[in-house]
């Protein structure tokens, strides 16, 4: 046990190391602490500090509420610093934000056909084999979910006549929120590449102090025509002007994603409503949506 927590300590020591120079190469500290990455690395942290305090080998027996912590809980949390490299990681959740309105409705619709089956299989099944309404509201979610752990089943013929029916209820209702969630990953997958470069845009833009109305000037003053309309050009340029950290590369897709009408130019409302969602309405442009429905992205 020796040799592999002084492992375990050896990499506690380089997650510190590395979450101190993220500390201090970070633009701005107040928006250190708001990153969701860096907040899952100081929650390893602790780990570091029980083994410093309680010794390098810790007892099982003796330190079991520590030991829990420090075999169960905490890889966990190290294997969750892995988010920082998968960026793909945001568009898995930009489809489930996207159904997360319909989720609700969906959710109460599947709880009242549990209880309402729960209650029948209560009442027509007897106190022998059914012994509470628990134990009904628990035949009936392993039912609807397919498993059949087969601890508990029906014995009279109407009970097996409701799992039958609320079985075959449950399979055709399911279908619709699995429906609408692999239809929404499969549209903002197609869309990766504009949902990545956005939300990278976005995160360089809050690390660098940047605001709506300091993108709104911005804009203003690299619109050189003043027709609220910006080209490949005047985009680079501003980029390149801010210096958060985009290649040529990386610019020409962020172009490409955000011209959604395919006229080599970018809409300036458009490009502050898709980068400040929240901030947008306090500025001063008029949205004219240029997006059609067909065009929308995830984010």
């Amino acid at each position: 046990m020796v040799p592999m927590s002084l492992c375990d300590l050896g990499f506690d020591l380089i997650f510190l190391i590395d979450l101190c120079f993220r500390f201090l190469a970070w633009p701005t500290i107040s928006h250190f602490f708001c990153d969701a990455h860096n907040v899952i690395d100081m929650f390893v942290l602790p780990s570091l500090c029980i083994r410093l305090a309680l010794g390098i080998n810790i007892s099982p027996t003796t330190h079991v509420t520590w030991s829990t912590l420090l075999l169960c809980f905490f890889p966990v949390l190290r294997l969750l610093k892995l988010l920082r490299r998968f960026q793909t990681f945001q568009v898995l959740l930009s489809a489930w934000w996207a159904v997360f309105e319909a989720l609700p409705m969906l959710i109460f619709v599947l709880a009242i056909i549990a209880l309402t089956f729960a209650a029948i299989l209560f009442a027509i099944e007897p106190r022998t084999n059914i012994t509470d309404w628990g134990s009904a509201l628990w035949l009936t979610v392993v039912s609807m979910t397919g498993l059949g752990y087969g601890d508990l089943s029906p014995c009279t013929p109407e009970g097996k006549v409701c799992i039958s029916i609320l079985i075959i209820t449950s399979l055709l209702y399911l279908s619709i929120p699995f429906g609408i969630l692999g239809s929404a990953f499969t549209l903002a997958w197609s869309q990766r590449v504009a949902v990545m470069a956005v939300r990278k845009l976005r995160k360089h833009l809050a690390n660098h102090g940047f605001t709506s109305e300091d993108m709104q000037k911005l804009l203003e003053f690299f619109d050189l025509d003043h027709d609220t309309d910006i080209s490949l050009v005047e985009f680079r340029t501003m980029i390149n002007h801010v210096m958060i950290g985009f290649t040529d590369v990386e610019v020409n897709d962020l172009f490409e994603s955000l011209d959604f009408e395919q006229c080599g130019r970018i809409r300036a409302a458009s490009f502050l409503t898709l980068v400040f969602p929240r901030e947008f309405e306090e500025c001063k442009y008029t949205y004219v949506p240029a997006l059609r429905k067909k065009h929308r992205i995830f984010y």
